[in-house]
């Protein structure tokens, strides 16, 4: 069985393996802090929901969120373009997530 900590392993490594996140952290939207300023984007994930399934397994909802501060607040140019890479790196981590060997936690 995966363990939450073996999820928040898997996590780490994969924004110390993604040129973009500069810094992950648990919690909700509300717990960031707005006036740090970040060089990059912030990942910030939560467990949302725990549920048991058939023969002792658990199954783990998480929601994560990807931040980058906007340069140009009114500009939508800019807001597309950090919403599109924001988009990118969520791909980047599903597609980690389905090819990650969960077997060396068995």
């Amino acid at each position: 069985m995966i363990t939450l900590k073996n999820i928040i392993s898997v996590l780490n490594q994969f924004q110390s393996n993604h040129a973009q996140i500069r810094e992950i952290l648990r919690g909700t939207p509300y717990d960031v802090d707005s006036s740090q300023s970040v060089d990059g984007v912030q990942m910030l994930w939560s467990l949302d929901n725990l549920t048991g399934v058939p023969e002792n397994g658990v199954s783990y909802n998480l929601t994560a969120f990807f931040m980058e501060q906007v340069t140009e607040v009114n500009n939508p140019s800019n807001t597309e373009s950090v919403m599109n890479e924001c988009i990118l790196i969520c791909t980047d981590l599903i597609n980690y997530l389905n090819a990650y060997d969960y077997a060396q936690f068995s």
